[in-house]
């Protein structure tokens, strides 16, 4: 039998002071009729009323209805009547019900449903609230739709709302829009894996190629991209600034997994690219890619928080066209399984650029002299506290390589690698505090020009070489054009800090030197000079001879008589 709970869990009645009618009684009867009707103590139809319904002292019963329709009448104890009321119909209760359930679960419901806040604060409806935010789901886009329908979807989407957020899920998708509008905000709830089926890129933000056209303030978080279609790289930005982009995870796209050209200060917390990644089949050949739109349009003031660049087959991060950008923490690993790759590659056209707490593994391929934990061709690249393991130890060595191949002014503060190799007309590299040799047969190979090593310390041997930057030593000249008499000796002393050259010659005569200016040269302590001067000055005649120059890589001295002793002291700049 079907019923229905009247409007309370228990009818109450009153008297007309408004005390509880204790002892009325309610009479129930056939619609129209004075034919006695029953009603149930329960829900469950099983167990009639009385009729009347005695109400208890405070004037309540509890009265379920059948599926009939009821006249009811209510007189006090004593069967003095208060009313009669006919035609009442538990169906009319329960068509009213569910026409208003389905005016809740229509299109305007949500209008109907206040809302407020805890705590002070505007009431609206519950339709103001969910707008707050979209959910491209709320426009088809599904897990279990085509990869058109979904692409549908998410156009209609941001068409509607430039913020939107895309629930946990995996979905296959033609394509998605182009993120490049100004306060764009996507947000994945939870895992989200976007298939793209379709010719890519995968994620899209591009302010177009016209020098000069930025777009900022972009957030996108939060999204796992995955080519199973002809995309060949999976994220590609170009032309935005002062924006952000967290969290992305482009998978299997052939050539970048993410390809920068022109952006100036945005943040990139936790980008991946990984080997390990579920799902993985196809390896890019360069995980991140920072490059060039239009001339002087670099990829410029960026940072880097906790990227991971784990197993492209070329090179795992390349900084092309790319200017004081700051990297921290990371890792690159298991890089460059092709001739020519390696870990990190700072390009010639690269200024600035720093490196902070990176960990580089097992990149570039064993006994490969053209692959490498970091190639450097830039200028004025800092490394702080890098490690770059030995490239033993795994089943396949690798490359134990830092190689500064070009880049003039890079620096190296703190840190562990294997190998530094500095390249011939390199220039002013800078190790200061650096542990090398982290195995057997670690080296630095060094054909630089004013390389300054500090600290430099050898993990194998346990030793710590002497400082190159401040260099104190002793030489012995040769002289030409110089008057002798007797037997004299020649003694050198010299300390460089850095490029500049203090000296001191002490020419000791069993008789007599003399000296020409412009003729008598000694030879210098370095092998290049820049320019500097000199003095003479003897022992026994307190007053100086006066000056001389150092060019040319020789020493210059200032004319002298015969004199038994002479000290000449100078400075120059050593190239």
């Amino acid at each position: 039998m079907s019923t229905i709970l009247s409007p309370a869990p228990k009818l109450q009645f009153f008297t007309e002071g408004g005390i509880p009618l204790a002892g009325g009684k309610l009479y129930s009867y056939a619609a129209g009729t004075t034919t006695p009707l029953a009603t149930y103590t329960t829900s469950s139809g099983l167990q009639n009323n009385t009729n009347p319904v005695i109400l208890d002292s405070r004037g309540e019963a509890a009265v379920w209805l059948g599926s009939a329709y009821y006249k009811m009448t209510l007189t006090d104890s004593n069967d003095v009547e208060i009313w009669t009321v006919d035609n009442i119909s538990s169906q009319e209760a329960l068509n009213a019900l569910a026409a208003f359930e389905a005016l809740l679960a229509g299109s305007t419901g949500s209008t109907l449903v206040g809302f407020t806040q805890t705590g002070p604060g505007t009431t609206r409806t519950v339709q103001s609230k969910l707008s707050d935010s979209y959910s491209v789901a709320d426009f088809g886009f599904s897990t279990s739709a085509s990869a058109a329908a979904n692409a549908a979807a998410f156009v209609n989407a941001w068409n509607v709302s430039r913020q939107l957020t895309i629930p946990a899920g995996t979905y296959n998708v033609t394509g998605l829009p182009n993120f490049a509008i100004l306060g764009a905000r996507i947000y994945g709830i939870g895992r989200v894996v976007l298939n793209i089926t379709g010719a890519g890129p995968g994620l899209i933000v591009d302010a177009g190629p016209t020098p000069g056209v930025v777009v900022q303030d972009i957030v996108v978080d939060n999204l796992t991209i995955n080519c199973i279609g002809a995309a060949t790289i999976g994220v590609f930005i170009r032309g935005i600034t002062h924006s952000q982009f967290n969290r992305l995870r482009p998978i299997n796209f052939s050539a970048y997994a993410m390809l920068c050209e022109f952006m100036v200060s945005n943040s990139f917390y936790d980008f991946c690219h990984s080997g390990n990644e579920p799902g993985i089949v196809t390896p890019s050949v360069i995980g991140v890619g920072l490059g060039i739109r239009g001339t002087g349009e670099k990829c410029a003031d960026c940072t880097w928080i906790n990227p991971v660049i784990e197993g492209t087959s070329g090179t795992g991060l390349v900084l092309d066209q790319a200017d004081s950008n700051t990297f921290v923490g990371g890792t690159v690993e298991g890089c460059a399984t092709l001739t020519g790759y390696g870990g990190i590659l700072v390009g010639a056209s690269s200024f600035n650029n720093t490196f902070i707490n990176m960990f580089l593994e097992a990149n570039g391929i064993g006994g490969d002299a053209t692959t490498f934990h970091v190639k450097c061709t830039g200028l004025r690249t800092t490394f702080v506290n890098l490690f770059a393991d030995s490239g033993l130890g795994y089943a396949t060595p690798h490359s134990p390589l830092v190689w500064v191949n070009g880049g003039n002014s890079t620096a190296f503060f703190g840190g562990s690698i294997q190998d530094l190799k500095i390249e011939a007309g390199v220039k002013n590299t800078v190790t200061n505090s650096l542990a090398y040799s982290l195995n057997v047969g670690g080296t630095i190979t060094d054909a630089g020009t004013n390389t300054r090593h500090i600290q430099l310390y050898n993990v194998n041997s346990g030793t710590t070489l002497p400082d190159s930057y401040v260099t104190k030593s002793t030489w012995t000249p040769t002289v030409a054009g110089l008057a002798v008499v007797g037997t004299p000796t020649y003694v050198g002393t010299f300390e460089r800090i850095g490029d500049f050259v203090s000296f001191t010659i002490r020419v000791t005569s069993t008789t007599s030197t003399a000296a020409t200016a412009g003729t008598t040269t000694f030879s210098a302590p370095t092998s290049t000079v820049v320019a500097g001067t000199c003095v003479a000055a003897s022992n026994v005649n307190a007053l100086g001879f006066g000056t001389g120059l150092v060019n040319s890589n020789v020493i210059y001295v200032p004319s002298w008589a015969a004199s038994a002793d002479v000290i000449i002291t100078g400075q120059y700049f050593a190239a």
